[in-house]
């Protein structure tokens, strides 16, 4: 992984975590604080404003960073998932045409399969999927 990529990893880990909402929070409030302490210091708050706007100019791109590399993950588990679905639905179809064609096999075998069928049938038929 490049250097850029996982900077930004890092930092939209951080971004996104505990620490960092407490992070942000605390500083802002310091800052909001100091020019509040101090009228004459910043009276109109550009100064919080200017921060404000540097930090989100920072961390907008850093979220659709983020978003962009959630989706890509998230379509790979489903095309992951959609594959498995497929593989077992032809393990299904093997353990059924074993089970009603004429094939010799041994009565614990038989048992397996059919505990197996039963199981795939079962998870297929599952509302959580």
């Amino acid at each position: 992984m490049k250097l850029h990529h996982r900077i930004l990893a890092r930092f939209t880990d951080w971004f996104g975590s505990g620490g960092g909402v407490w992070q942000t929070l605390i500083v802002t409030l310091a800052f909001t604080a100091w020019e509040i302490a101090d009228p004459t210091l910043d009276p109109h708050y550009f100064g919080l404003l200017a921060v404000l706007t540097i930090y989100s100019a920072i961390t907008q791109p850093a979220l659709a960073y983020s978003g962009a590399k959630s989706q890509e993950l998230l379509h790979e588990v489903l095309s992951n998932q959609g594959q498995m679905l497929t593989n077992q639905a032809d393990i299904l179809g093997q353990i059924h045409h074993m089970l009603s064609e004429d094939t010799v096999i041994d009565s614990r075998s038989y048992d397996l399969l059919c505990r197996i069928a039963r199981g795939l049938e079962h998870d297929a038929k599952s509302p959580h999927r």
